[in-house]
């Protein structure tokens, strides 16, 4: 979990790491989850948000299959290809991190140092998505309400998954990057 990126849900407010948790100015708290996500998501209910086990693990073993790698390297290169180091990369709508982790790993062979967030609205795929690579901070979250600071996202990724272009243009830097697959 990267300290000082993800904003409070509550009041907007940068969170930072103190303990297991992440806590604003204001003493808001959010757990961090023993995978290492944390749940940003407000609700009236405690209602699961977003795809079930069974198909985020049916989506996992798909792409586990190599069938999308074409697609998640060409979208990796990009993010290389763009990034400066030091970069803030965001996949939007990360499921469980398979785009997201292909990116950190393509980054990371490219030699370019990068913070690397995936945010999903689904628990049990962020809970898998820790899994699949722990040097990725995730956050539960809507697309429609991403927890970032204005400005603060170098590029945004967003792969067949639910979108909002205000937010992704709220978070999104002046010269940020958007790579959109529909």
């Amino acid at each position: 979990m990267t300290d000082g990126i993800f904003t409070c849900p509550v009041c907007k407010e940068l969170l930072f790491i103190e303990g297991n948790s992440l806590k604003c100015s204001k003493r808001h708290s959010f757990d961090i989850s023993r995978r290492g996500y944390v749940n940003l998501l407000l609700s009236g209910d405690s209602s699961n948000h977003g795809d079930d086990r069974n198909m985020v693990t049916s989506r996992r073993d798909f792409l586990n299959l190599g069938h999308y790698h074409p697609l998640a390297d060409i979208v990796a290169g990009k993010c290389l290809n763009f990034a400066q180091s030091g970069a803030r990369i965001l996949d939007i709508g990360c499921g469980e991190g398979y785009y997201t982790s292909i990116i950190k790993e393509k980054l990371a062979s490219g030699g370019k140092e990068a913070t690397v967030l995936g945010i999903d609205i689904s628990k049990t795929a962020l809970d898998y998505a820790c899994r699949r690579n722990k040097d990725i901070s995730y956050a539960v979250s809507s697309a429609f309400s991403l927890p970032l600071p204005e400005e603060s996202v170098d590029i945004a990724v967003n792969v067949f998954a639910p979108h909002d272009t205000e937010e992704i243009s709220r978070v999104l830097r002046d010269e940020g990057i958007l790579i959109m697959v529909l």
